[in-house]
């Protein structure tokens, strides 16, 4: 028994070190026309920086990554990242929890812009919901760290997401996409077009998103959960431009627009016969120049100046109430960064 055991695992061993073997001779990446891409992050420490030198803990979504999973929302994005949580009490919110803080205590940056206002309240809130996935290129958080380089409002952490830019070309060309999706699990109607131009000095897109959610339909008994569809559109644009002296001139801009987005668990719990968004509306835009140097001490300079606005009305009314009350904020941001 014993000998026989022994010629098994000594055949096992062989077999074993036969295949590693193989595989080695195959992925012999140094004699291949492969390469091994390293993953380089930027939210840590505001330049980038290979994540394995990352002196905080780090975790990032790429293009592949969204293109695999296709994600509904921004917020539901965040639900393929290790140690966060997305509270949604309703169809059009989503907001992370890291390292057990949400709110105002998570700072949400795009494109290294400050999307965080003094509207943010501490508890749960839907701004992240205001950016439009189909323009995400991709999604990086630190956790933790944030308050010692962006302030007291990134006590959880920093989620920073960046949209996909245009590309430069040696010879013009233009082109576009058109992409629809048509889901039962989220009662979703999505509609995105695209149009693309590059050429050796300038490259620009362009693109348009229409969405709209029906009330969603709970297994078992629960059914249709009335109401909690509600209507989006957005539309964005990138133009960059190759300027002399090594300088790379950028502008962005971002506007999306919700209407009518119930806010669920405030019908159900909480005795209103009507709490809703009527309006969540947020504008973005912002210039930008990238300037390389050949000095020993000062290798890249980049400005930013950009300008931002929310728009958010809400509603409410109690059951067997005549009163009907009604909420205005519009916040308008500008800033400006020199790193």
């Amino acid at each position: 028994m014993r000998q026989s055991s022994f010629i098994c695992f000594f055949l096992l061993m062989l077999v074993c070190g036969y295949g590693q073997r193989a595989l080695s001779d195959t992925l012999n990446l140094a004699d291949s026309n492969y390469a091994m891409l390293q993953t380089v992050t930027v939210t840590a420490t505001r330049t980038a920086l290979d994540e394995n030198l990352q002196p905080y803990h780090v975790a990032s979504l790429r293009q592949a990554d969204l293109a695999l999973f296709a994600p509904r929302t921004s917020p539901e994005a965040l639900m393929m990242m290790p140690g966060v949580f997305v509270q949604k009490t309703n169809h059009g919110g989503g907001s992370p929890f890291i390292k057990g803080l949400t709110g105002n205590q998570v700072l949400i940056m795009m494109d290294g812009i400050r999307l965080n206002n003094t509207t943010y309240r501490y508890g749960p809130n839907q701004y992240l919901n205001t950016v439009d996935i189909f323009q995400v290129d991709r999604i990086e958080l630190a956790k933790g760290t944030g308050s010692v380089q962006y302030g007291s409002d990134a006590l959880g952490g920093v989620l920073q997401l960046f949209t996909r830019l245009p590309v430069f070309a040696e010879k013009r060309k233009w082109g576009g996409s058109v992409q629809a999706r048509l889901l039962s699990s989220s009662m979703e109607q999505s509609f995105r077009s695209e149009m693309q131009y590059s050429s050796k000095r300038l490259a620009f897109q362009v693109g348009l998103t229409k969405r709209a959610f029906g009330d969603l339909i709970g297994g078992d008994i629960t059914g249709r959960q009335y109401p909690s569809g509600y209507d989006e559109t957005g539309i964005d644009g990138t133009m960059r431009i190759k300027l002399a002296n090594k300088t790379l001139f950028t502008y962005g801009f971002q506007h999306l627009r919700q209407t009518e987005v119930p806010v669920y668990h405030k019908l159900v719990l909480e005795n209103f016969a009507r709490n809703h968004h009527a309006l969540q509306e947020r504008s973005l835009q912002y210039i930008r120049t990238e300037s390389s140097f050949n000095h020993l001490l000062l290798h890249k300079l980049t400005f930013t100046a950009s300008f931002q606005k929310s728009n958010e009305i809400r509603e409410s009314a109690k059951k067997n109430s005549i009163i009907t009350r009604r909420e205005n904020d519009v916040v308008t941001t500008s800033g400006l960064t020199l790193v």
